[in-house]
């Protein structure tokens, strides 16, 4: 990697309590300052400032929005799309999901990643330099988060608003990244009682990615949030699931289905194997269930 700034995991956990703070303080009565989004439906570029290490094959990159008391301008469950363009001319496009907001990052925009060998934007990503440019797009996405269990839908044969006491979660590996951020929205308003229901599967205890941050979302409001982690390699010393996500470990570990909605990201073979015949075979129904 060139010239770049790499942090320890170790901040991770207290960036979370400040984050938390911040999203619950009281403003004493002074209306919130609106401010200007970056994102408006087309493209701008953004440089790298920072690049922070999280685990042997997962960073958090940083980039800088074009003014510095901008927002991202990111509705929750909703992403961006980056590109570039390599050696041939081709456009290369994938889409992320910030691990920051517009209520508490300001001037900023943060990427949670894990490298892949033949993943080409994450290989881009990784040999980026500080202060090199990437495009983002934005924001993108069917899904919205709205606060208080309301849902804004823009997918065929979905209702346009959903109201549900609690959200089915499953993420895969990076696939956290959109579920974190409707869990971090949930957590930030002290008067949202929607619980959250999460199984996390991953492939090794060492590639949990966020887990600090998510354990520390579910210590701030331990009632309405569960986690459960399922590992394809569990060490000897392991107290929770092992395998692909079952419909068993669903029953056990969902919560009910009624008044619920099942999120989704991850690999797409979990996904069509595992998630949604399991979630179909339980009696989950089409409208309540979404993919990221």
């Amino acid at each position: 990697m060139n010239q770049r700034t790499l942090a320890f995991a170790a901040g991770g956990a207290a960036l979370v309590g400040v984050l938390l703070l911040l999203g619950t303080q009281c403003t004493g009565g002074k209306k919130k300052k609106k401010r200007q989004a970056a994102l408006n439906g087309g493209r701008i570029s953004l440089q790298l400032t920072k690049v922070r290490i999280l685990n042997h094959n997962s960073r958090v990159f940083t980039f800088a929005l074009p003014g510095k008391e901008q927002v991202l301008g990111l509705p929750v469950g909703k992403h961006v799309s980056l590109s570039y363009k390599d050696p041939q001319g081709r456009l290369v496009t994938r889409a992320y999901t910030p691990v920051t907001n517009d209520e508490t990052h300001v001037g900023v925009v943060e990427l949670a990643v894990k490298i892949y060998p033949a993943g080409k934007m994450t290989q881009y990503l990784e040999r980026m330099s500080i202060y090199q440019s990437l495009t983002f797009a934005g924001p993108k996405g069917e899904f919205e988060y709205l606060g208080r269990g309301e849902v804004k839908m823009e997918k065929k044969d979905f209702p346009p608003r959903i109201k549900v006491k609690s959200f089915a979660m499953l993420a895969g590996g990076s696939g956290i990244t959109p579920i974190y951020q409707v869990m971090e929205a949930i957590v930030r308003d002290p008067s949202d009682t929607t619980e959250v229901h999460l199984i996390y599967a991953n492939q090794s205890e060492e590639d949990i990615l966020l887990r600090d941050e998510v354990e520390a979302l579910q210590r701030a409001k331990p009632s309405q949030i569960s986690i459960w982690y399922t590992l394809d390699k569990p060490p000897s010393d392991w107290q929770q699931g092992a395998g692909f996500i079952t419909a068993d470990m669903m029953t056990q570990h969902l919560g009910p289905k009624e008044d619920a909605m099942a999120l989704m990201c991850g690999p797409p073979p979990m996904l069509k194997f595992a998630c949604l015949p399991n979630l179909e075979k339980l009696g989950w129904k089409p409208t309540q269930r979404f993919s990221f």
